[in-house]
């Protein structure tokens, strides 16, 4: 047997045990509407637990999440593939700096949040750290996640805004204005999405209603776990459907903020997640 067929059987497999469901993950807490009613503080900051592997696009509010690779697998010494990777990420996040400059999800979230009670310009009890995350993904195209990263003294949450329309990679590396006003009002209606969520949650209306639901979406692992299992086998084991329509799903689910994309990283928070996008979602 191969080297390289061991290491492909070995990922398979813990690939397959990452995203079970798993106690060691950390679970999404509702938020306290006493805790809200303190004020709420906006961050030009990216938190420190990004996904394994994550390449903040320089001075944006964006980050690329590349896909795996499999050279690592199949290289006598996958640390040297894995540095050459990580360069080639640098790069290309570095070239986007100049393009995305032009949307920036800090001023739309602001521009949401200065009309609410709660907003302080400054020494808000809760912090927020608004990004958006361009996953790279194995169907060729790039997938807009807008994240509302909150945290406060004890507590950390998450509100995951996935962007229904999929973008190509010339849209993305070389947009247009058209495909950047595209962007702009994703994410507008993203933002006044994850804020009626915030409060939302902070009434109590996003708790639990005990229907557990295996789901999946390149929306939330788009890229091959290991760059050879296929994303469409990779799903959520355990997630807490909140709510169910005709175009979207909410979801609450745990995680590992700081795990690979492929291997769960995006998992923890409450997503609002388009229907037409899940490969799975099965009611158990």
């Amino acid at each position: 047997m191969s080297i390289a067929y061991l290491r492909l059987a070995t990922a398979t497999f813990l690939c397959s045990l990452v995203l079970s469901a798993c106690t060691s993950l950390q679970p999404s807490v509702p938020l306290s509407g006493h805790d809200l009613a303190q004020g709420l503080s906006v961050s030009r900051s990216l938190p420190e637990a990004l996904p394994d592997k994550a390449k903040p696009v320089p001075h944006t509010q964006f980050v690329l999440l590349p896909e795996d690779s499999a050279v690592g697998l199949l290289m006598p010494v996958p640390f040297v593939a894995e540095a050459i990777t990580s360069a080639v990420n640098r790069y290309a996040a570095e070239a986007l700096e100049e393009r995305l400059a032009a949307v920036d999800p800090y001023r739309i979230t602001l521009q949401t949040l200065q009309d609410r009670p709660y907003w302080r310009a400054q020494g808000g009890y809760l912090s927020l750290q608004p990004f958006v995350t361009l996953q790279e993904c194995s169907d060729g195209q790039y997938r807009l996640t807008l994240i509302y990263h909150l945290s406060g003294p004890g507590w950390v949450g998450r509100y995951l805004y996935h962007v229904p329309q999929p973008y190509a990679p010339e849209q993305v590396k070389a947009p247009s204005p058209g495909v950047l006003q595209a962007v702009r009002a994703d994410l507008l209606t993203g933002a006044a999405t994850l804020t009626q969520l915030i409060e939302r949650g902070s009434r109590g209306e996003l708790r639990s209603r005990g229907q557990d639901v295996q789901i999946g979406s390149l929306h939330l692992v788009g890229g091959k776990p290991s760059g050879l299992v296929p994303a469409s086998l990779v799903y959520v084991h355990h997630a807490d459907l909140i709510e169910e329509n005709g175009q979207q799903v909410l979801v609450r689910i745990a995680g590992d903020m700081t795990q690979a994309t492929s291997a769960g990283g995006l998992f923890f928070g409450v997503h609002v997640l388009p229907k037409d996008q899940l490969h799975t979602f099965k009611k158990l």
